[in-house]
């Protein structure tokens, strides 16, 4: 019984597949024990057309791991709301989104896109049950990332990975019930937001590789003024700028500026991959048959 399926850098295309083992893909069984799906990559032109297939197909997928790769500068209609048992999504996408769908079913979430509008966020702030949400390697539409009166009703996980942003202004009443925040390879942020201090949930603040003295300075302040208030001691800091870590891929440092050589080493890695990943292409192949 077929549960999990992990595919490592394989891409799926529609584009190279006849007219009639397309239809047999579309016409094929389904894998209804099928709960988790990961490192499927696509190409902009085809995603609409395999995800459609593959919420089909596979009706009770819960986890998702998905990469759209680049195609010159082609944008991608993609549509998740399908998968309705989904409750864990991962999409990396080289590609422009312009706008995309979600399963309001998630919990987990983590984005990695060339730019993450004020739509994008909107859109986020409307699923449910969400608790868990990463956001890295991405461009906001200005260095100010700004929240206004949006609102992450349920979110207790908040990473911020290799974001190029300096600044974000946002209240306590954004996220009401946060309970970790992390802060990783942001070199140009310069502070938490104050208001962080009144969130009652507040227990972690991680910082990971983030340089500005300003921000550690921010959270230190944000931990004072929680216990000057409170009497409390439950907003622990975390600060790591140690580099001896264990294997530490050199493209991390890379600011979210600079994707585009970030995504020429990845396309130097697919196609040093590719007689692997033709191999495990028939064996997918194989299985959704």
């Amino acid at each position: 019984m077929l549960r999990r399926f992990d595919i490592d850098r394989v891409e799926l295309d529609f584009h190279y597949l006849e007219d009639g083992k397309q239809q047999i893909i579309e016409e094929s069984s389904k894998l209804e024990n099928l709960k988790f799906l990961s490192r499927v990559r696509l190409s902009p032109q085809d995603a609409h057309d395999w995800v459609d297939v593959l919420s089909r197909r596979c009706p009770n997928l819960e986890e998702f791991c998905i990469c759209i790769r680049p195609s010159g500068g082609r944008t991608c209609n993609l549509e998740l709301q399908g998968f309705t048992q989904l409750q864990t999504l991962e999409i990396s996408s080289y590609a422009v989104l312009p706008g995309f769908q979600l399963p309001s079913t998630l919990k987990k979430l983590i984005l990695q896109m060339p730019l993450i509008t004020t739509e994008t966020v909107s859109m986020i702030t409307e699923l449910p049950s969400l608790e868990y949400l990463k956001l890295e390697k991405s461009e906001f539409e200005s260095e100010q990332w700004c929240l206004g009166e949006i609102v992450f009703n349920k979110l207790k996980i908040l990473k911020l990975t290799s974001l190029d942003i300096s600044t974000g202004d946002a209240s306590e009443e954004s996220f009401p019930q946060l309970e970790i925040l992390v802060i990783s390879w942001c070199w140009k942020l310069k502070e938490v937001p104050p208001s962080f201090a009144d969130i009652l949930t507040l227990k972690q603040i991680k910082l990971i590789q983030c340089k500005n003295e300003s921000l550690e300075a921010s959270t230190l302040q944000i931990k004072e003024e929680i216990k000057a208030n409170e009497g409390s001691d439950r907003l622990k800091i975390i600060n790591k700028v140690s580099s001896n870590q264990t294997r530490i891929d050199v493209f991390e440092y890379l600011r979210a500026s600079n994707l585009q050589t970030y995504v020429q080493y990845r396309i130097h890695r697919s196609i040093s991959c590719c007689c692997e990943s033709s191999v495990l292409f028939s064996i997918f192949f194989f299985l959704i048959l």
